[in-house]
């Protein structure tokens, strides 16, 4: 039964801590993907707007510059922020296993204890038997009669 317990604890705790970790990834994915979608449309625009044609635009330059340097700002941002979020869920992972290796030490003690009043109820069952023995013994004693 505590074997039981314990394997169904960490299957759920291993469950909970991937799956996290899976809806994470997913959502990173899919701002990536944002990006990327972004980032071809404004290659597009360059490649059929004035620079494609053999122009140059020094005012677009500066604006896809700009543009660029907020993206690398903000990735660096959510990178900082997926290393924290990291770090936070190694230190909730860390308690949950804490946790669950308390339970267990919980449920091991508790079936210590309950092997040891099963081991007095037992005592006092054998103690109660021999009492009845020997009272029985004793009356039949009094009584003048045989034992059957």
């Amino acid at each position: 039964m505590l074997v039981l317990a314990l394997v169904l604890g960490m299957g759920i705790g291993h469950f909970l801590g991937w799956s996290e970790r899976l809806e994470l990834q997913e959502y990173y994915a899919e701002v990536r993907e944002e990006k990327m979608e972004e980032l071809a449309d404004s290659l597009v625009d360059c490649m059929t707007g004035e620079e494609g044609a053999g122009g140059d635009d020094q005012d677009l330059d500066d604006r896809v510059i700009h543009q660029l340097r907020m993206e690398n700002k903000e990735l660096k941002e959510e990178l900082d922020t997926l290393k924290g979020h990291s770090e936070s869920t190694d230190q909730i992972r860390e308690g949950r296993r804490s946790q669950t290796l308390q339970l267990i030490s919980r449920a091991v003690q508790l079936s210590c204890g309950l092997s040891q009043a099963r081991r007095k109820r037992q005592k006092r069952g054998r103690f109660f038997l021999f009492f009845l023995q020997s009272w029985r013994s004793k009356v039949v004693r009094q009584n003048g009669q045989g034992v059957n």
